[in-house]
């Protein structure tokens, strides 16, 4: 496969686009969630792009946030943090809010951010290697990513929490 973060490519009206950071287990870099906002756009104004399937490399559809990226941006001011996190949630607004139908293909772990960019499909595939869970209250961290929106849609309130904390 390439080097790229993101592999982006139509064929017969399906975008696939697949994240490419296999020894990250595809965690999400700067980079890779700039590549995730730019191929969505791509997908939105191409009108050759019926549908997009999501998925990732290897054994994890994504490990979520780049940890080391997160102790960066924890060495900061609260309003550097706070732009940061605000490009986070824009970038999955827009994955949620595509237009055309997205299939997120799990292909292995999703976690933290990954579960939440693999809920925003409209069709959600597990493969039986597939294993989501929510880990931001292990890291300290509130549920971002839209996961304290998408997760109650999906298993219900009560079950939401449970999940998150």
């Amino acid at each position: 496969m390439s080097k790229e973060e993101l592999i982006y490519k139509v064929e017969d009206g399906v975008a696939r686009m697949v994240m490419n950071r296999p020894a990250q287990m595809n965690s999400m870099s700067q980079g890779l969630l700039q590549k995730i906002w730019d191929a969505f756009g791509e997908a939105t104004r191409d009108d050759g792009v019926r549908c997009v399937v999501l998925t990732g490399t290897d054994e994890a559809f994504s490990a979520g946030g780049d940890m080391g990226v997160l102790k960066e941006w924890s060495q900061s001011s609260a309003t550097v943090v706070y732009r940061h996190m605000k490009a986070v949630g824009e970038v999955v607004l827009r994955v949620f809010s595509f237009p055309k139908p997205l299939v997120t293909a799990v292909n292995g772990v999703a976690v933290g951010g990954g579960c939440s960019l693999a809920l925003c499909g409209d069709v959600i595939l597990a493969s039986d290697r597939a294993r989501f869970g929510m880990v931001f209250s292990r890291h300290n961290l509130g549920p971002d990513m839209g996961a304290s929106f998408l997760l109650p849609r999906l298993v219900g309130v009560l079950r939401a929490k449970e999940l998150l904390f």
